[in-house]
């Protein structure tokens, strides 16, 4: 059994969210459609979050900057979109 590495998880987050830009999850999500260890969910997640590929949210979900913003705009209060 092969085990994905950090730079593997990071890239796979990465292809899903641009094939999903309103795309909103939580770390027990990522993991579950990710088939990912907590730390591998984890460490990917923080990376991404680091690099400002991806925000937190107050309520811990994961969403990208622009699809954040675009969700304050129409409602706004930042981190309040309801896609999933």
């Amino acid at each position: 059994m092969r085990f994905m590495q950090v730079d593997e998880a990071v890239e796979l987050m990465k292809l899903e969210y641009a094939e999903a830009p309103g795309l909103v999850l939580t770390m027990a999500e990522a993991r579950q459609l990710w088939n990912l260890s907590e730390e591998l969910c984890d460490r990917a997640l923080r990376v991404l979050v680091s690099s400002s590929f991806l925000v937190r949210r107050p309520d811990g979900s994961f969403i990208r900057p622009e699809a954040d913003s675009l969700a304050a705009t129409h409602t706004g209060k930042p981190g309040t979109s309801t896609e999933r």
